[in-house]
C-alpha cells in the first residue's frame, strides 16, 4: 500500500486521541468485495436488515465501512451513522477504519463513559452508554440512516435486545464471527434472513481457507458400528434420540480413542475438543479418555466460568489433552490452540457441523493445520451426507460423490479429506440414493409435503428450500415442475399443444444470474412488458432450432397458449432472482445495445442474441471459438477450459488463468503470426500501429457449463507460431469464486 504524507489530528471533538493518521489507498479484498456485493444484492430484494457472519480476521469492519462509503456515494454525503459494540476497543479500531477507508481523519465521535460527543451524526458507542442516555428516545428511532452493530451475537442479551428492537434505521447492519449462542436464543428475529434462512452474508469456509486466514484442516472419516438407521433427523427430539443410543456407547468411545491413536502423530502436543451429544455422554467421554491414559474433561453449560476457564487454561498448556463439551460453541470454547477435533455428535445440520469445524480452524502460531475425526456409523438411506460436505468444500453433489470415490482434488491449500474404506462406502451409498432423485421419490416427497398445505399454494421455492432439494433436481432427465405436480394431483394449469417440448426447455434458463435479464424476462411474463432483445433472448431458448424464427410478440402469444409453463418460469425467475448475488455491471467498451453484465454467465444462443448477431428475422449458425464483429472490431473469444467433446477434439488447446486478472489462451491452429487472423490478435497491442481491434473473454469449465462474461482483455505477451500462446489481461479481475473454478487446467 502507498502511504501518503498527509496526516492531521484525529477525533479533535473527543476527549481522547484516536490514532496519528497515515494514509493508506485501501480497496476491498476481491472476497471483500464479493461480500459487498451480496449485500447489494440483498438490499435490491428489499432486505435492509443484514447479517454479516465471518471469521476473525477476515476484516467484517473493513466490508461494513466500504459498505457505508458505499451509501455515502449512492446519497451524495455522509449519511448519520451509529456503530455500537460493546467494548471501547472495538470502537477505536472501526472508527480508525472508517477514517482510512473515507479518508476523513475528522470522522465520527467516541461516545462511552471516558469520552464525550459533540455530535450524534456519526458516532461510534458503547451499548451501554446507548441504553443508559436513551439515544433513540431523544433522536428518534429513525435518526441514523445506518445502524452498525458489532459482535452481533451478543444481541440477545437484555441491552442490546432493548436497543434493537427501538432503533429503526434505513439500513441495520450486524457483524459477527460466531452467529450461534450457547443459550439456544436466535438472531434470525433480528435481521432479514435469505429465502433458505440463511444469513444475508456467510464468508464461505473454503473462501477462508483460500484466503489462509483459517488454518487448513486435515478431514479423517473412520467408520464404527454405532446403529442410528432408526433416528428420526428431522423431529425435534433428535437429540434425545441419538442421547439415548450414543452417551454411553464403548463403540464410539473405542473408535475415537483408536482414531486419536492412529491419527495423532504426537500426543504430547494433543490440544483436542470433543463435541458430544449431552452432559452425561460428554462425562463419559472424559472418564472413558482418563481412564485409557489420556487426560480430560467435561465442560459444559453446567459448569461455572471458573471452572471453564481453568480446563482451557490446563489444555492450553499441556495438562489436559481434551475437552468434551456438548453446548459451548462459541465464546465458551474458542481456543485458537486446539489443533484436534473429534465429532461425537451425528449431526445432519451442515450449521452445526460448521460450527464445530470452526473451533478449530482458527489461526495460531506454531499450528500448522487441525485435524478433525469424524466417526461414521450405520444410517437410513436418506441421511444427507452430501449436505455436510457441501458445506464443508463447497461442491456440488455429483461432485462431491466423485470426491468421495476418487479422492478430493480441488480442495484449499494444504486440506486433505480421507475415509477408511467401509465409511467411505457408506457414504458412497448415501450420496448415491441422494443423487437418484429420480421421478418416483421426488413425487412421493411433494406428496407427503403437500399433505397439511393448502393446495393451491404450493410454491416451488417453498418445496426447494424445506426439502433441501436443488432446483436442478426437479429438471434432471427433462422432467418438470408442473409435471410432478400432476404427478402429485395438485391443482396445476393446462397443458398447451407444446408443452412436451417446451417443458425441457425450462431448464435452460437454471444458470441465469444476470438480473436486468431476469427482470426483463419476469416483466414479459408477469405483464406483458417487453424488453424486446432480452425477450428475444428467452424466445431463443425456448425454440432453439435456427430454422424457427419468432419475435417477442409472438413468444408471448406462445406462453399464453401454455399457462402451466408460464406459471413455473414465472416461479423459476422468481428462485433465481432470489438466489442471484452478482450485481449488474454492463461489459465496458461494447456498443450500448449489447445487453450483457461482467462476470454474469450466458449461453452461446444468449450472447449472440443479447449482441443483436441473431435476431427475430435471423439466426445464424455459430460454433466456431471466435466471434468477430466486423463494423465496431471486437472480438468475442469463447474459451471452454474441458474440450472433451464436441468441435474442440481435433484440436487441442491450453487455456486457463493465471491470476485473477491475467488470462492463457492458445488460438486455434489456424491462426499464426503471418496470417490475417494472428495478425488480428499480434496487432492489437496499443501504439501508433495498432488496428483498433479489442477483444473480449467468455469461459466456462466444460460443455455443460455457461459461459462466464469476463470482459475485456488486453494482450501483453505472444509465443510461438502456430497455434499462437498468448497471456491476455483482464481490465477487470475475475471474482474468486471464478479464479478457482478457471485456474485448474482441465484435461483436454
Amino acid at each position: 500500500m502507498h502511504a501518503e504524507s498527509r496526516r492531521g489530528n484525529s477525533n479533535q471533538n473527543s476527549s481522547e486521541l484516536i490514532a496519528i493518521q497515515t494514509w493508506f489507498d485501501l480497496s476491498p479484498k476481491p472476497y471483500q468485495q464479493e461480500m459487498l456485493d451480496r449485500l447489494a444484492a440483498e438490499r435490491a430484494h428489499q432486505r435492509y436488515r443484514n447479517l454479516v457472519v465471518a471469521a476473525t480476521g477476515t476484516g467484517k469492519t473493513v466490508v461494513a465501512a466500504f459498505d457505508y462509503a458505499r451509501l455515502a456515494k449512492e446519497r451524495g454525503g455522509q449519511p448519520r451513522l451509529l456503530f455500537v459494540a460493546h467494548r471501547i476497543q472495538i470502537l477505536k479500531q472501526a472508527i480508525n477504519t472508517f477514517r482510512q477507508v473515507l479518508r476523513d481523519t475528522n470522522f465520527g465521535e467516541l461516545l462511552d463513559g471516558n469520552n464525550v460527543a459533540s455530535q450524534h451524526d456519526h458516532l461510534f458507542a458503547t451499548i451501554n452508554i446507548v441504553n443508559n442516555r436513551d439515544l433513540v428516545g431523544q433522536q428518534g428511532a429513525d435518526f441514523w440512516n445506518m445502524v452498525i452493530m458489532d459482535e452481533a451475537h451478543h444481541l440477545p442479551a437484555n441491552s442490546f435486545d432493548k436497543f434493537i428492537s427501538s432503533v429503526k434505521p434505513a439500513i441495520l447492519l450486524g457483524l459477527t464471527a460466531t452467529p450461534e449462542r450457547t443459550d439456544g436464543k436466535s438472531l434470525n428475529q433480528y435481521f432479514d434472513a435469505r429465502p433458505d434462512g440463511s444469513p444475508a452474508v456467510t464468508l464461505r469456509l473454503w473462501d477462508a481457507l483460500d484466503q489462509e486466514l483459517l488454518a487448513p484442516f486435515e478431514y479423517y472419516a473412520t467408520h464404527d458400528d454405532v446403529d442410528l438407521t432408526n433416528i428420526q433427523w428431522t423431529q425435534i427430539n433428535v437429540d434425545a434420540q441419538l442421547d439415548n443410543i450414543i452417551f454411553a456407547s464403548d463403540i464410539r468411545a473405542r473408535s475415537a480413542l483408536q482414531a486419536v491413536e492412529t491419527y495423532v502423530s504426537n500426543l504430547e502436543k494433543l490440544k483436542a475438543i470433543g463435541f458430544c451429544i449431552s452432559v452425561r455422554h460428554a462425562e463419559f467421554m472424559a472418564d472413558y479418555f482418563n481412564f485409557h491414559g489420556l487426560p480430560s474433561k467435561s465442560i459444559t453449560g453446567q459448569h461455572n466460568q471458573a471452572e471453564r476457564d481453568q480446563a482451557i487454561n490446563e489444555l492450553r498448556h499441556g495438562k489436559l489433552k481434551v475437552i468434551f463439551t456438548c453446548d459451548l460453541f462459541n465464546e465458551g470454547v474458542d481456543i485458537p490452540e486446539v489443533n484436534t477435533l473429534l465429532l461425537l455428535r451425528p449431526t445432519q445440520s451442515p450449521v452445526v457441523f460448521q460450527q464445530q469445524i470452526g473451533r478449530g480452524l482458527r489461526l495460531f502460531p506454531g499450528k500448522g493445520s487441525c485435524l478433525i475425526l469424524d466417526f461414521i456409523g450405520t444410517y437410513s438411506q436418506d441421511f444427507r451426507f452430501d449436505v455436510l460436505l457441501r458445506s464443508l468444500t463447497g461442491q456440488s453433489r455429483a461432485a462431491i460423490k466423485e470426491s468421495v470415490d476418487k479422492g478430493f482434488g480441488l480442495l484449499p491449500t494444504g486440506c486433505h479429506i480421507q475415509f477408511d474404506r467401509v465409511a467411505r462406502e457408506r457414504v458412497l451409498e448415501s450420496l448415491k440414493f441422494a443423487l437418484n432423485l429420480n421421478v418416483n421419490r421426488l413425487t412421493e416427497e411433494l406428496v407427503a409435503w403437500a399433505n397439511d398445505k393448502d393446495k393451491t399454494q404450493i410454491k416451488l421455492k417453498d418445496f426447494l428450500i424445506e426439502n433441501e432439494i436443488e432446483l436442478s433436481d426437479i429438471y434432471s432427465a427433462n422432467h418438470y415442475w408442473s409435471e410432478f405436480k400432476r404427478r402429485a394431483q395438485l391443482p396445476t394449469k393446462s397443458k398447451g399443444p407444446r408443452e412436451d417440448v417446451l417443458s425441457r426447455r425450462v431448464a435452460s434458463i437454471l444458470y441465469v444470474d444476470d438480473v436486468e435479464m431476469l427482470n426483463a424476462w419476469h416483466q414479459t411474463l408477469l405483464h406483458k412488458k417487453i424488453d424486446v432483445t432480452r425477450t428475444q433472448v428467452l424466445a431463443h431458448k425456448f425454440l432453439v432450432s435456427p430454422s424457427e424464427l419468432i419475435n417477442p410478440a409472438q413468444f408471448i402469444s406462445l406462453m399464453d397458449q401454455h399457462p402451466a409453463i408460464r406459471e413455473e418460469l414465472i416461479e423459476v425467475i422468481e428462485w433465481r432472482l432470489e438466489q442471484t448475488v452478482l450485481p449488474y455491471l454492463p461489459l465496458q467498451g461494447i456498443p450500448s445495445t449489447w445487453l450483457l453484465s461482467l462476470h454474469n454467465r450466458y449461453s452461446r444462443s444468449d450472447i449472440i442474441t443479447a449482441i443483436g448477431y441473431a435476431n427475430a428475422t435471423k439466426r445464424p449458425a455459430f460454433r466456431e471459438g471466435c466471434l468477430p464483429i466486423l463494423e465496431c472490431k471486437i472480438e468475442l473469444m469463447f474459451v471452454t477450459l474441458d474440450k472433451s467433446e464436441g468441435f474442440a477434439e481435433r484440436v487441442q488447446y491450453h487455456d486457463y488463468a493465471i491470476s485473477p486478472k491475467l488470462f492463457h489462451w492458445q488460438s486455434q491452429n489456424a491462426a499464426n503470426a503471418n496470417n490475417k487472423t494472428g495478425r488480428r490478435y499480434l496487432d492489437s497491442v496499443a501504439g501508433p500501429n495498432a488496428n483498433g481491434w479489442r477483444f473480449y473473454l467468455f469461459v466456462r469449465e466444460n460443455q455443460d457449463s455457461a459461459y462466464a462474461a469476463l470482459g475485456e482483455a488486453l494482450l501483453i505477451k505472444a509465443e510461438s507460431e502456430r497455434p499462437i500462446s498468448i497471456t491476455w489481461e483482464l481490465k477487470n479481475a475475475m471474482p474468486v469464486e471464478l479464479f478457482r473454478h478457471f485456474s485448474i487446467l482441465r484435461a483436454a
